[in-house]
């Protein structure tokens, strides 16, 4: 006849609930662990995306003072007293402005959040393209005669949180 010890009789009710629990703190544990983790890796792309868009707005101004400098080489350095257009920061004035990629100009701002474009992937006002989470502001700041400040900020607001990257620079008339 076979016997069975009380202690080897199995797990009890009180073990069992014990085992699940220990399974469920780790099961949650895991769980939110991936969930910062796809929130810090969500934020460090959106940063990216900030950064390079504040790049491109300084790089867009930098594009006008070298257009307006080039335009005036072309004109073999003529200069026309008092046509502004031949000033190396002609379109580069002072105040808030919003900039496309592939413009010569600031557009005025209004605070519009940039739309990617579905085919091109590229950042623009308007449509086509879905909007983005995105905002970019240009201030222009003629300090004197020959510099200009350009700062170029994006912001963006992310779970309940708001974000901003900022890139500045100063254009001489290196002409």
């Amino acid at each position: 006849m076979f016997t069975t010890n009380q202690s080897e009789r199995g797990f009890t009710l009180l073990e069992t609930i014990i085992a699940l629990g220990i399974i469920v703190i780790g099961l949650v544990g895991s769980l939110i662990l991936i969930s910062f983790s796809v929130g810090t890796v969500s934020l460090a792309r959106n940063k990216f995306i900030a950064a390079n868009l504040a790049s491109e707005g300084i790089e867009v101004a930098r594009n006008i003072r070298d257009t307006n400098w080039l335009q005036n080489r072309m004109d073999n350095g003529t200069l026309t007293p008092g046509d502004s257009s031949d000033d190396w920061n002609y379109g580069l004035s002072n105040g808030d402005w919003e900039v496309q990629y592939d413009s010569v100009s600031f557009l005025a701002y209004t605070g519009n959040l940039l739309r990617i474009h579905p085919t091109t992937r590229f950042y623009k006002y308007g449509p086509p393209g879905s909007q983005t989470i995105f905002k970019r502001k240009i201030n222009i700041n003629n300090v004197v005669q020959d510099q200009v400040l350009v700062s170029s900020t994006v912001e963006w607001q992310e779970r309940g949180r708001n974000y901003q990257v900022e890139a500045v620079e100063i254009l001489y008339n290196w002409r």
